[in-house]
């Protein structure tokens, strides 16, 4: 169960980041029964991006995930994955702070890149950020999705933000009514 468990992280932490070289260490793992057949699995771990073998802990990202083992198959569900210390509180950030600015500009991006044939824009109503090691942030952002005479829609950001850098290396958005990720605490890591 341990190398599939890993397998199945390592596998969405790389899904997640594309070409960028990744390394995973899992430092805590649990298992629960969840039904006679199945496990849930949980734990917690950090990630190295674009970086090898770096000594420096604080270039390292906490991760939490959560995962369904099935004893029979001897398989593991697509692990839902969160970026950065869940323990610490997120910050509200203002509106028109220049990070919240470019997460909306990017945001925009994305939808116009998805949603080429109608015009799409987000109403970002709420932006919160909290440390996701010494050199990352991890944003989110809550909102509407406006796709004019389409109507609106319920959004919520996903992202992580490279301080030393300013780029965004990992942007991601639910729409629609499921997109409730900041509402749910520490139960977040389930919902992903």
């Amino acid at each position: 169960m341990d190398d599939a468990v890993a397998a199945a992280v390592i596998g969405a932490v790389s899904r997640e980041f594309g070409e960028r070289r990744i390394e995973v260490k899992l430092d805590t793992v649990s298992v629960q029964p969840a039904s006679l057949r199945d496990r849930d699995v949980s734990g917690h771990g950090r990630i190295l991006i674009g970086e090898s073998n770096a000594a420096d802990d604080s270039r390292w990202i906490p991760i939490a995930f959560k995962a369904l083992y099935d004893t029979r198959t001897a398989s593991v569900s697509y692990p839902a994955l969160v970026f950065g210390d869940g323990g610490t509180t997120a910050d509200e950030l203002a509106l028109d702070a220049p990070l919240a600015v470019a997460l909306g500009a990017r945001i925009d991006a994305a939808l116009a890149r998805e949603f080429a044939q109608q015009p799409a824009q987000m109403v970002v109503d709420r932006v919160t950020t909290s440390p996701a090691g010494a050199r990352y942030l991890h944003v989110e952002a809550l909102g509407t999705a406006d796709f004019a005479s389409e109507g609106t829609t319920a959004a919520q950001v996903d992202a992580l933000y490279d301080r030393r850098t300013g780029e965004w290396i990992r942007l991601t958005y639910e729409l629609g009514t499921t997109s409730n990720w900041a509402d749910e605490g520490d139960a977040a890591v389930a919902a992903r």
